[in-house]
């Protein structure tokens, strides 16, 4: 408890000192977004450095929601996916984020860290992340039907942008997007 609250005190210090860069009223572009993220520690770059052209796996988000949440790694808690092998690195955020009921599982005992995220399924952590109730307004975009309430509660929170399909792949910068409005949301509206 005592570090959750660290955390949120670091990010709200370090918001408001930048509020008039990182907050402010001009829209950053996905890369600037991405430098900010980078500053606090919950971002690494590739080879590539921000690679925000290339798609983002499910291990890739689980690792994002854990440190965005602070959340302690919890390898124990990932224990119930057969599936792990060569994501060792994203075990303990795996399970973690299993455990605080942000990711599911893709059938039982898997949960696929090298499958990419779809733009609707990360809607869906985030909207889970924060315990917000899915949404019943209408959503513009190709979308699943059981994403829909997930992807109009994600795009009213600030965490997604409008898009014509919901159901692609993320790209690092649908990513990099997203985590800058959760944490953004985070600390508008601490727990």
């Amino acid at each position: 408890m005592k570090r959750m609250v660290t955390i949120a005190l670091v990010l709200t210090l370090v918001f408001s000192m930048f509020s008039s860069v990182a907050l402010g009223a001009e829209e950053k572009t996905p890369l600037e977004k991405y430098e900010i993220l980078k500053g606090m520690g919950i971002f690494d770059g590739t080879e590539k450095g921000a690679d925000l052209e290339s798609l983002t796996n499910r291990a890739q988000f689980a690792k994002i929601m854990g440190l965005i949440w602070n959340l302690s790694e919890d390898a124990e808690s990932a224990s119930v996916y057969q599936d792990l092998a060569g994501y060792e690195w994203a075990t303990g955020y795996i399970g973690a984020t299993t455990k605080a009921t942000f990711f599911d599982g893709v059938a039982e005992g898997q949960f696929a860290p090298g499958m990419n995220i779809t733009v609707e399924q990360m809607a869906t952590v985030l909207v889970r992340a924060f315990k917000l109730e899915p949404s019943a307004e209408a959503v513009d975009g190709k979308v699943s039907g059981w994403a829909k309430g997930y992807v109009a509660a994600a795009i009213k929170a600030g965490f997604i942008p409008i898009n014509a399909d919901y159901t692609v792949d993320a790209r690092r910068s649908d990513l990099v997007v997203a985590t800058y409005g959760a944490v953004q949301y985070r600390v508008k509206n601490p727990f």
